[in-house]
């Protein structure tokens, strides 16, 4: 097609336009008076409902047309005004505290000190009030991003003048030019006391809705002392707990796991958590070999053999005191959740390497469910959320204490709304039903036996056993172990030794248990 005739079609087709758009008011100004002459004077209400129309129409296009001004290549470059979303956040019609109405006063001056700062590229919109605080919604010139705003938040808050204890997020706005700052001068009111019947794991700080993750995926939880990690815990053991065929086992050096006893198998002592580790890698491979058997790609729990939450509190104490164990929950973390043995792991300490790391590099990968409470620098937020998660606009070292979390979720598009975690107290959990603490099936045949006599049995010929070897023998707990050894005066050995079955762990000493049984016999 030639640019004749291009120029043809198009003179014509605005020529038909110009005769559609020009004939109509000529019709409502020639026809009414025609129609009143002719006996039908009704026509004549067209000229003052045509009048009202125009009119609306002229005042609802105003402030368009102001824009194409602006936008035109008349205007200077400082001058141009990039167009925001016309689609407006919707107004609470909450009234502004006095430090919102100075925030807002900053916000409409924004032009007059922005290049002070080199924000002069930021366009900022009208902000709205909700129940969180200030939304205000910005665009960009230039070569400006929401991850780039992130990364100069701090000169955002100073030319705001926003107070140190109010935190700012920056958020995505719906396209890669356009973000949303959030500044929290409020907080929202929620009920957050934790029900069997509550939903999720808490409720999202901004919307108020329930925020949940899937109890049977490997769970990393970190925080900083009074973050709310215990809590955060105790919500996700009784939102697993819920499930059918499912029972928990919490591994914990420290005195919080003691809670559960009633409901879950708890390891405090360290030749107790290698029992329980070597039982579960036990457990998984003969439910890996059950599964190729049948040719299943996942483990259908029963009762006889459940689901197996296995939660870790605290890493860094565990990875500290009891490091053997580390090699078994690798194998757990990289391969046990298809046969249903899922792994949780909490820290004070989200750090993998130096003194006191609370997390295992092998193992952190696997936990793809992350929450992460108030931590104290963006490194540890990295390390628990992911190397991307502050470029992303996660900033858990933002966070407040007592139960304010991040959660992100390898493979979801969350955004990094905090969430308020519901609030389950100690009397909770013991209210919880009691259950049996599952232990893998063991012969039966030494359970009748003395404690005393298993024992010099299984260290015939050997330095000693181990306690964790004598309480498998039993089918009982160490702290049981112990208890029947003190009946004569038998204490485990403080210290690991040499057992001399290629092994090194704490237990008694044959050398011990032969001199107790000279005592028994000499009683007698």
């Amino acid at each position: 097609m030639t640019d004749l005739e291009l120029k043809s079609r198009a003179l014509g087709s605005r020529t038909l336009r110009s005769i559609a758009v020009v004939s109509a008011p000529c019709a409502l100004i020639v026809y009414p008076p025609v129609a009143l002459m002719s006996g039908d004077p009704g026509w004549m209400s067209a000229w003052p409902i045509a009048y009202i129309y125009l009119a609306w129409d002229g005042w609802m296009h105003r402030s368009d047309d102001r824009d194409d001004e602006r936008m035109s290549g008349d205007a200077p470059d400082h001058e141009r005004k990039v167009k925001l979303p016309a689609k407006r956040l919707k107004a609470s019609g909450l009234k502004p505290s006095a430090m919102e109405s100075e925030i807002i006063r900053r916000i409409a001056s924004w032009e007059d000190y922005a290049s002070e700062r080199k924000l002069q590229d930021i366009i900022t919109d009208h902000p709205v009030i909700d129940e969180s605080g200030l939304i205000v919604p910005i665009g960009f010139r230039g070569q400006w991003t929401p991850a780039k705003l992130g990364m100069q938040i701090d000169q955002v808050r100073a030319l705001l003048a926003v107070p140190d204890d109010v935190r700012t997020q920056i958020n995505p706005g719906g396209t890669a030019d356009r973000a949303l700052l959030r500044i929290r001068t409020r907080v929202r009111e929620l009920d957050l006391t934790w029900t069997p019947e509550r939903k999720g794991i808490g409720l999202d700080a901004d919307t108020g809705e329930v925020v949940d993750v899937d109890d049977t995926d490997r769970v990393l939880v970190a925080g900083m002392s009074g973050a709310g990690k215990s809590v955060a815990l105790r919500v996700l053991f009784a939102k697993a707990l819920r499930r059918k065929h499912t029972v928990l086992g919490i591994i914990d050096l420290k005195v919080e796991g003691a809670l559960w006893s009633h409901t879950a198998r708890v390891e405090s002592e360290p030749d107790g958590i290698e029992h329980f580790v070597a039982e579960l890698v036990e457990e998984m491979r003969e439910r890996e070999s059950i599964m190729r058997a049948q040719s299943l790609d996942k483990w259908v729990p029963t009762e006889e053999r459940p689901r197996i939450v296995v939660a870790i509190d605290e890493g860094a104490e565990l990875i500290s005191e009891v490091e053997d164990c580390i090699t078994g929950l690798r194998s757990i973390a990289r391969r046990a959740r298809s046969a249903e043995i899922v792994l949780y792991w909490a820290t004070q300490k989200p750090t993998v390497t130096g003194s006191g790391r609370g997390l295992d590099s092998a193992i952190s990968m696997q936990l793809t469910t992350q929450i992460a409470l108030a931590v104290p620098s963006p490194v540890e937020t990295r390390n628990v959320l992911g190397e991307d998660a502050t470029l992303k606009g996660w900033h858990a070292e933002d966070l407040q204490k007592g139960g304010w979390a991040l959660v992100r979720v390898q493979g979801e598009d969350r955004t990094p709304n905090p969430v308020r975690v519901w609030y389950m107290t100690k009397e909770h959990v013991k209210a919880l039903p009691a259950r049996k603490a599952w232990r893998r099936e063991i012969a039966t045949q030494n359970r009748e036996q003395s404690v005393l006599d298993v024992a010099l049995q299984l260290s015939e010929g050997y330095n000693g056993v181990s306690t964790a070897r004598l309480s498998n023998a039993l089918g009982v707990t160490d702290a049981e172990v112990h208890s029947r050894m003190r009946t004569y005066v038998i204490a485990p050995e403080p210290n690991a030794f040499a057992i001399g079955t290629g092994e090194k762990a704490r237990g008694s000493r044959r050398t011990v248990l032969e001199n107790a049984k000279n005592r028994t016999k000499g009683n007698t």
